[in-house]
């Protein structure tokens, strides 16, 4: 049947076709004006643009080309461009479609960014300001008179000015019954403000200077200003490679690196170009697939190098201090050296040549290097530097190189130092004249292989060489381990040092869901052979109960055993330990108290950032965090989250399903970011709805008409009447004023006590609407 009626359906278009002028041929007896759609390399540009049409050829003017995409060089905004003039340009008419079909090399149409990063902005940083203190005790006891008692107690205050931290050290001990002994000390006291916007930290009391892979940081008790990329987790401050492509018509890209599916686009025709990709260090592949609308694919594969070693072309990384050097830090107080400046300094010169170089000054000396780190194209980094110093008349000379390969099986890192008798980095500057004539020459090589001979059997050999004060020293060291069935690994270790082989064999089985044990056997020349049984069993995250037991037999037998409890307020842990004729018990509790946003609440440790969700009094309502189930609401509406990274945007939720039918809350999730050391306040606005159903009726006792206009008056919300006069509010006040809007203009009004309205489901009062 169908093939019957073809020849006919096809004959009626053609003469359909034939009547229609829009479908003729363009003549060439003279220039026409035509309005035609433009169709770019298969997209419409979704516009109908004027042209001429003369002696074979298409005209358009220049502005219309060129907002199109199309680059044309020599020609004013108001020219006519014959379309055979531009070189590389393909023109078919479609006189049906009336449509102008415009084909171009897709390398000279517009190129287009493929970003890899998340388009959505970043929340602003939130600090609720407050204060809480981080707290640590333990308690010893061994044999019949040492008893030790230790807290570690850290406070911090934090709001819009910045945050400020304190931390100290308290001990109290008795040991064989002598009187007791008890030492505070203190270790940081500092204030700092952190800038997301200029990406800069600035310290104010007990600092850490910058440093390299090649000199020492110090402790100065002054100032310090910091660049802090730390502050945009999202920005890649590394040089990724920036892999493209083009398409010639609309089509899919997939990229995957390594074989590894990671993003899908639909592009126009033009280049393309992937930024910011998510690579990890090392050499890689990335390998794009194009495929149109018909199904044709095409793959292109490159291979890449990638160090976060090196900073992006233009990048700086600093750091500048200025301060008095912390002497004994750990064991006094206020003991501070002479003013010491420092500073340090990473400049991306180009992707591949990261520049380095840091300087550091005071009243005995000063001291200072340069160094880069730099791509060998694909065949890993390589970096090296020179140090000079010159303290008290002593001058000195250092020297470092570095080499470094990384692929998905493959390891290797080249490390040597050479550094003169009389050479003084930063830390060396404050030394007494005594410590430093005991400084002596060091020449140290380092050696760090590691590959996979067998699938899922990763292996590393390490090689440490030193020479110090004219005494070589050398250690070597192997391990690898490999999966046993489906819940065991299997790992086998060695160390050779002086001659002596140390070799210690492990096997761990997950038994259950969390419970991990291991059995391991070792020799040594110094303890001889041993084995040592453990089992572990950490604390749910949520709260219970952790257990840990060791077994040790050999010449170093022991024996140690303990119960952690953890809970949402604190956590708790008690054992003991016995080591030959020693035997030691033990009992340390761990958590934090945190004042803020008029509430007071212990809660585990707070190692950096902290939420503090608030439902507005509304009890019992789940929490998520991270799309997790972190626990509910007490009974004031409030819940704590004390494992937030900081700078990290991060959302926060409540499950709605789970409040319950008379309260409604207008926002159920969120997103924030708080600072480091800090945390915010949270609030979802949970309220109660209470609400009613009434019928209104005219004097006369009729209904008002179904769709009458009704405005709360007090509640601020308009609805409208229902059948046979039915009106639902959804939220009532203790005096509700209704005014409505009737047909041809007529209005009534009601005024009703929430006393006088029954809330319980099902109940409708009658009110009369009176004009």
């Amino acid at each position: 049947m169908i093939l019957t009626l073809l020849p006919f359906v096809l004959g009626l278009a053609a003469a359909v076709a034939s009547q229609n002028p829009l479908a003729q041929p363009v003549a060439d007896d003279g220039p026409r004006d035509l309005y035609l759609e433009i169709v770019l390399n298969g997209v419409p540009a979704g516009r109908v643009v004027p042209v001429v049409h003369a002696d074979g050829d298409f005209t358009i003017r220049a502005d219309i080309l060129r907002s199109l995409g199309l680059t044309i060089d020599s020609a004013d905004e108001t020219d006519d461009v014959p379309l055979k003039t531009v070189p590389g340009l393909q023109v078919h008419y479609d006189a049906l479609m009336q449509r102008l079909d415009i084909d171009r090399p897709a390398i000279e149409l517009p190129g287009r960014t493929l970003t890899m990063r998340d388009a959505n902005p970043r929340p602003a940083f939130e600090t609720a300001p407050g204060m809480l203190v981080n707290y640590d005790v333990l308690h010893q006891a061994s044999g019949p008179g040492t008893r030790i008692t230790s807290a570690w107690i850290e406070g911090r205050g934090f709001g819009r000015w910045g945050n400020l931290s304190h931390t100290v050290r308290y001990q109290r001990s008795v040991r064989d019954h002598e009187a007791a002994v008890s030492t505070t000390t203190r270790y940081d006291s500092t204030w700092s403000m952190t800038s997301p916007r200029r990406r800069l930290t600035v310290s104010v009391g007990d600092v850490v200077t910058g440093a390299h892979t090649w000199n020492r940081a110090i402790r100065l008790g002054g100032i310090s200003i910091a660049r802090n990329f730390s502050v945009r987790p999202d920005l890649i401050t590394y040089p990724t490679p920036d892999i493209g492509g083009e398409a010639t018509v609309p089509s899919t890209v997939d990229l995957l690196l390594d074989g590894r599916p990671i993003a899908r686009h639909e592009v126009a025709p033009g280049p393309f170009t992937f930024s910011d990709l998510p690579v990890v260090n090392g050499a890689g592949s990335a390998t794009i697939v194009t495929t149109d609308a018909l199904g044709r694919r095409t793959e292109r594969t490159m291979s890449f190098y990638v160090s976060s070693a090196l900073l992006r072309q233009g990048l700086a990384d600093y750091a500048v201090a200025i301060g008095a050097p912390r002497r004994a830090y750990g064991t006094e107080s206020f003991a501070y050296g002479r003013m010491t400046g420092s500073g340090v300094i990473r400049y991306g010169l180009t992707d591949a040549v990261t520049l380095e170089g840091q300087a550091a000054a005071a009243s005995t000396g000063s001291t200072g290097g340069v160094g880069s780190t730099f791509r060998i194209g694909r065949a890993g980094i390589a970096g090296f530097s020179i140090g000079a110093s010159e303290v008290r008349g002593q001058q000195g000379r250092q020297y470092t190189a570095r080499y470094e390969y990384r692929t998905a099986g493959l390891g290797l890192l080249l490390q040597h130092e050479r550094r003169s008798a009389d050479f003084a980095d930063g830390g060396d500057l404050d030394l007494s004249p005594g410590a430093a004539s005991r400084r002596t020459a060091e020449h140290n090589i380092q050696a760090f292989l590691s590959f996979t001979p067998l699938r899922s059997m990763p292996m590393t050999i390490g090689y440490v060489r030193g020479v110090r004060a004219g005494a070589p020293s050398s250690v070597m060291t192997f391990s690898t381990s490999r999966p046993v069935h489906r819940r065991g690994r299997l790992a086998l270790t060695g160390t050779w040092r002086r001659g002596a082989l140390a070799l210690q064999v492990s096997v761990t089985a997950l038994v259950g869901r969390s419970t991990t044990m291991q059995a391991r056997a070792a020799q040594t020349a110094d303890d001889g052979p041993g084995t040592r049984l453990t089992v572990h069993r950490p604390a749910p995250i949520d709260g219970g109960v952790g257990v840990d037991a060791a077994l040790a037999v050999g010449q170093t037998a022991d024996r140690h055993g303990s119960l952690t409890w953890r809970t949402r307020a604190f956590d708790a842990q008690t054992g003991t330990t016995t080591q030959g004729a020693s035997t030691t018990h033990w009992a340390s509790m761990r958590g934090s108290i945190v004042a803020t946003g008029g509430t007071i609440m212990p809660t585990g440790r707070v190692s950096d950032g902290f939420i503090l969700v608030d439902t507005n009094g509304t009890p019992d309502v789940p929490v998520l965090f991270e799309h997790r189930r972190v626990g509910t609401t007490n009974r004031r509406g409030h819940l704590l989250i004390p494992g937030v990274s900081a700078y990290h945007a991060a959302t926060i939720a409540i499950d709605p399903l789970h409040l319950p039918l008379d309260v409604a809350v207008d926002q159920v999730q969120r997103q924030v970011v708080v600072d480091r050391h800090a945390g915010t306040r949270v609030r979802f606005a949970v309220r109660r709805v209470v609400s009613a159903s009434i019928r209104l009726v005219d004097p006369d006792g009729e209904p008002l008409p179904v769709g009458s206009r009704v405005t709360h008056e007090e509640a601020g919300t308009v609805t409208v009447v229902g059948w046979a006069g039915l009106v639902f509010l959804e939220q009532i006040d203790a005096v509700n004023t209704l005014h409505v809007t009737l047909d041809r203009g007529r209005r009534c009004v009601v005024s009703v006590r929430a006393d006088a309205l029954p809330i319980s489901p099902g109940a409708v009062s009658r009110q009369v609407c009176r004009p």
